[in-house]
């Protein structure tokens, strides 16, 4: 059974009275009693344990405290969830939502008039070229007035002119370049009110072709951002 936790970014499931499973984002969590291993099965000491990507596997224990997490928003953990939406953005600037796109490998935020665009968890990849784009739009939308500082890290191979990106607050720019290689995005800082929406937009710089990229953004409370690891690393 999942366990509601609020709006904390966390995924808590209880499997019977005293057997738990949490992962998410940064945060810490004290179990009553019991138990604590990783996803490896090594038991940890007793105490308050970090939350993090990878599972923690509770047996014994007959309740929780929570730490409340320093991060807002995750491109990875909450992918296709919570206030996280996709979308595409032809060259009249015009935004279309994307839906689910099943394949015969991985599904993806996609559709047929669009293709190679698509939007996984941790890859995307625009279409077209610099004179007719289709850019790829990972949207955050803000369900409460809160100031956050944005991190990022996008890759992709080194070849082909690149990827352009551009992060947006309600459509004003923040941050923006060239993935080449690896570029990163750390501690920009701005103010939300409910409602405000966070734009990553990928496009493919001037020639098409060879723009598959990595991603992960992360949007934290001001003051309490960290860097953030490219996927590909």
């Amino acid at each position: 059974m999942r366990v509601d936790t609020g709006d904390q970014p966390f995924n808590l499931y209880r499997i019977g009275a005293d057997r738990w499973v949490v992962w998410g984002l940064r945060g810490t969590i004290s179990f009553t009693g019991g138990v604590v291993r990783d996803m490896y099965g090594v038991a940890l000491p007793a105490g308050p344990v970090k939350i993090g990507s990878e599972p923690l596997i509770v047996s014994g224990a007959t309740g929780y405290t929570i730490t409340a997490s320093q991060v807002v928003a995750d491109t990875m953990l909450q992918y296709g969830s919570g206030s996280w939406s996709y979308w595409r953005r032809d060259k009249a600037n015009v935004d279309t939502r994307l839906g689910v796109f099943d394949t015969d490998f991985a599904s993806h935020f996609g559709d047929r008039w669009s293709k190679p665009l698509r939007i996984n968890n941790t890859t995307a990849a625009p279409a077209g070229d610099g004179a007719n784009p289709i850019r790829a739009v990972i949207r955050y939308t803000a369900p409460r007035a809160i100031q956050v500082e944005l991190s990022a890290c996008f890759s992709k191979a080194n070849t082909g002119d690149g990827v352009d990106y551009r992060i947006t607050r309600n459509g004003v720019t923040v941050a923006s370049g060239i993935v080449v290689d690896t570029a990163t995005v750390n501690g920009v800082k701005f103010g939300l009110e409910i409602g405000d929406k966070v734009d990553l937009v990928f496009g493919p710089n001037q020639t098409y072709g060879s723009d598959s990229f990595f991603y992960r953004a992360t949007l934290s409370n001001r003051g309490q951002g960290t860097t953030v690891a490219c996927p590909m690393a």
